[in-house]
């Protein structure tokens, strides 16, 4: 997970399967599962309060998607339901806008007209 070398990595290790963080002004809360949550479940936490959720994973799941194609699987077309945009180095044959991985801001300017988003 990446956090190993610090106290949230070690209380996992140690066998906690909540750990949270707090500060005055961050509040972190790390929870170990069994499997991959439900993604219902983890909008609903994060979604009180967010304007916009960026969710990895969840390949088959219902929420529109943007498949960010590695150098090393840039051959093989996503096969995604709700797949709206590419993301990768390589040419297109596809209906789809496909964005440079430099172009994070045309990408943005993308998603939150597709959103329907300010």
């Amino acid at each position: 997970m990446g956090d190993e070398a610090k106290d949230t990595g070690r209380f996992r290790q140690a066998g906690a399967t909540l750990v949270a963080l707090a500060t005055p002004n961050i509040l972190q809360i790390t929870r170990v599962t069994p499997s991959e949550p439900p993604l219902e479940g983890v909008l609903q936490t994060l979604g009180q309060d967010a304007d916009l959720i960026l969710v990895e994973g969840y390949k088959s799941g219902p929420l529109p998607k943007v498949a960010v194609l590695s150098t090393q699987h840039e051959d093989q077309f996503p096969d995604y339901p709700h797949l709206i945009a590419l993301v990768s180095s390589k040419s297109w044959e596809t209906s789809l806008p496909v964005f440079q991985p430099g172009e994070v801001s045309r990408l943005g300017q993308f998603l939150m007209k597709h959103l329907h988003l300010s």
